[in-house]
């Protein structure tokens, strides 16, 4: 939709003309990672405005957690790479409780892995944190300014958090409970040990890619695996074409 293209591009390019004009550029490349993550956020959390608000205030949370928690654990080697690992794996398990519970979840997964590399640049994880909440609350005023006027539908009937808890509970007396967790585990696992055994070459970018493709409905990771892969190359083509020339800031 147009408004949430606008969303993104001023959530994400403004804090990073901001830095510019400033001359602080690093903040406003960690700012610009908040509008990264709140620029998508709300779509699925209906027609109602408190719903739409509170969707992006717990991406603004999570995002600002993951990015502490990722900064904080990161430079330490093989226990860097498990810690990864079992953020995958609770994720993975957690996320299974709710829709909500499963896009933050994610979420934190995403920018976590994001955050390690801005550990690997000298951040500090509360000045990472903060300058991430900045851009997110940014992102999230524009979202609410922009946000379309949906046509009036009925409520829907939302199962109780105690219900989601027991359906959760009863999911992980089966294997299908657990598939997830164990393909997000393994493959993060795979792509962390990629990274040890090649620290020089941005090996950051596996496990990123794989929080981004796999997916609870494996079709659906299917369909995201080959957006990913022609996104990503558009996106190299595009860049290498602005980069021909020498542009200012």
């Amino acid at each position: 939709p147009p408004a949430q293209a606008a969303v993104a591009a001023l959530g994400v390019g403004g804090p990073i003309l901001l830095g510019v004009l400033s001359g602080h550029l690093p903040i406003g490349m960690a700012a610009s990672v908040g509008g990264l993550a709140l620029s998508g956020s709300g779509s699925d959390s209906g027609d109602r405005l408190p719903g739409y608000a509170g969707s992006l205030l717990r991406s603004i949370i999570t995002g600002s957690a993951a990015v502490w928690v990722g900064i904080a654990i990161a430079g330490h080697g093989a226990r860097s790479a498990l810690a990864v690992t079992a953020i995958g794996a609770l994720a993975g398990l957690v996320g299974g409780a709710s829709r909500a519970m499963a896009a933050s979840a994610t979420q934190f997964v995403l920018f976590a892995i994001i955050a390690s590399r801005l550990a690997e640049q000298g951040a500090s994880a509360a000045g990472s944190a903060l300058c991430f909440g900045a851009g997110a609350s940014w992102t999230a005023a524009w979202a609410l300014l922009l946000r379309p006027r949906p046509p009036t539908r009925p409520p829907l009937q939302q199962p109780s958090l105690p219900a989601k808890l027991r359906r959760w509970r009863a999911s992980l007396a089966t294997l299908a409970g657990w598939q997830y967790a164990l393909r997000l585990t393994l493959c993060l696992g795979l792509a962390e040990a990629v990274a040890l055994l090649w620290p020089h070459h941005h090996a950051y970018w596996i496990a990123l890619t794989v929080a981004l493709v796999v997916q609870r409905r494996r079709p659906a990771g299917l369909a995201r695996t080959f957006q990913r892969t022609a996104g990503t190359a558009a996106g190299v083509l595009l860049g290498s074409l602005l980069l021909l020339g020498s542009l200012p800031s």
